[in-house]
């Protein structure tokens, strides 16, 4: 350590002082310093983090594929494993993480203690993270979501892995809206509520996963609860919104729609709304429309009530959010049968 990297660094630091004499001089590609040692950022001397700039010479301006790097940085790049924290996930690879924030030191050390401290009861503290960020959202803003940066890596064999997540700017502004940190509130059930995290932050679709506890909730396998999927069909809506960078937001549709699954629900039987969500899901998972009005239509004739018009605007508008309102008025349709199974058990 002292030979290779201590004593080089004082060495530069003393001929500074002195002529340059014939020697070619660098500038550090990341503190811009004066060096004149030719180190160079490559993947065979800075493993994982380096650049093939080698044999990718056409990324670089003028196919000038160097990048020398002063000792004080070759310093700070070979002690970053230091800095990260360390992991066991269950297949017995250690994995190294760090969260890195445009911040000072102390907030930094805290967001890192904190993650730390969640790894004995989480298998990905990502997702821990990033809901006690919304919890303190007040005292957050949507540029400091944008700044925040997770770090995995692995090294093991010269197999090693580097990956990274970041926040878009349209996400921060999801995260920041004072709707969405009330409808993660309404998901009381912490498994599926980092599980909304999750899917948010992998970019999946919600939809699959509201349909499949919907189902849980039927077969009574799991119960979550009509309202709280409701409240997961929001965050996909509003996400969705933010991602096509619309400006009418207005969920008024979603409350509708889950207003009437209710009311539909008290004129029917626990296993008619079992039935009829059934097919309904099937319907909204292959996106049949024709499918969906049909059982609508028949499930309102059946109870002698008219079909209110945002369904048929559903069924004709094709660039209305067909899944989240059908989804949202299932969710209703079920939350009717949890409400009539509380009264039985009080």
């Amino acid at each position: 350590m002292k030979v290779d990297f201590i004593d080089v660094i004082e060495l530069e630091e003393d001929e500074k002082t002195k002529k340059k004499g014939r020697r070619k001089v660098y500038n550090c590609s990341f503190c811009s310093r004066e060096t004149d040692h030719g180190y160079d950022f490559e993947e065979s001397n800075f493993y994982l983090v380096g650049v093939s700039n080698k044999n990718q010479r056409n990324f670089f301006w003028d196919q000038n594929f160097k990048m020398p790097i002063c000792p004080l940085c070759r310093l700070i790049f070979m002690c970053l494993p230091a800095g990260a924290i360390k992991r066991t996930q269950r297949s017995g690879e250690s994995v190294y993480n760090f969260v890195n924030l445009d911040t000072d030191i102390n907030s930094l050390y805290k967001i890192n203690s904190n993650f730390r401290n969640r790894l004995s009861s989480a298998d990905n503290p990502f997702k821990e993270i990033m809901l006690d960020l919304i919890g303190e959202m007040s005292q957050k803003s949507t540029w400091t979501l944008q700044n925040i940066l997770f770090i995995e890596f692995t090294l093991a064999d010269r197999k090693g892995t580097l990956s990274y997540l970041n926040i878009p700017t349209y996400k921060a502004n999801f995260f920041c809206d004072s709707r969405v940190i009330q409808s993660f509130g309404g998901i009381y059930d912490r498994q599926f509520q980092l599980d909304v995290m999750d899917y948010i932050l992998t970019d999946r679709d919600l939809k699959y996963l509201v349909d499949k506890q919907i189902r849980n909730s039927i077969k009574q396998e799991r119960k979550i609860g009509g309202n709280q999927c409701y409240n997961a069909i929001k965050l996909r809506f509003f996400i969705n919104s933010y991602r096509k960078g619309s400006v009418d937001m207005s969920s008024k549709r979603l409350y509708f729609a889950y207003n009437e699954g209710q009311k539909i629900g008290k004129h029917l039987n626990n296993n008619k709304i079992n039935a009829m969500a059934y097919k309904l899901l099937n319907a909204i998972k292959v996106g049949n429309r024709s499918q969906f009005f049909d059982v609508l239509v028949r499930s309102y004739m059946g109870v002698e009530c008219e079909v209110p018009r945002v369904f048929l605007n559903v069924y004709s508008e094709k660039d209305m959010d067909f899944e989240s309102v059908a989804q949202a008025f299932v969710a209703g349709l079920v939350s009717s049968k949890e409400k009539d199974e509380n009264k039985e058990e009080n």
